[in-house]
């Protein structure tokens, strides 16, 4: 990871699951988008002055943006379309838009401790051992608090 073009595709190759997790992370008043920019500039930063101190990208980021969408200003709208597959067809979409409308509402009224290993493990698409290791718990506390608590 030497050269500006080996950063841009790290970054852009992470991109899509950061901004997922933070659809689905993010709270009001917090803007997902706001939350993904500032972790990518912590991780610019970070990776250009030591490369080798981020051993898993993914990993790493995911843990600023847990902190970045538990602090950060947004509007109160929810994400439009559905974010982890495209519809097929208007009848289809609008049955996404309400499973959006019903999970983004069922982890907004978790507690934080509960929604971020959620958050991480299913739509971050972390491992459970992978989650725990980015929010400092053990991994029985991830399992535990698995997407059947949803």
């Amino acid at each position: 990871m030497g050269n500006a073009s080996d950063l841009d595709a790290l970054v852009n190759g992470l991109l899509p699951r950061l901004y997922t997790t933070a659809h689905w992370m993010a709270r009001p008043p917090i803007r997902p988008e706001d939350a993904v920019q500032e972790t990518l500039m912590h991780f610019i930063r970070s990776h250009r002055q030591d490369p080798a101190r981020i051993r898993d990208p993914l990993g790493w980021c995911l843990s600023v943006l847990i902190r970045e969408c538990r602090r950060r200003p947004r509007e109160s709208s929810l994400p439009t379309g559905d974010i982890l597959s495209p519809a097929a067809d208007p009848a289809q979409e609008a049955a996404d838009r309400e499973r959006d409308r019903i999970l983004h509402e069922a982890l907004a009224g978790l507690p934080d401790d509960e929604r971020d290993p959620i958050g991480l493990h299913v739509f971050g698409g972390m491992t459970i051992r992978q989650a725990s290791e980015a929010l400092g718990v053990p991994s029985a506390t991830v399992h535990h608090r698995h997407p059947r608590r949803i």
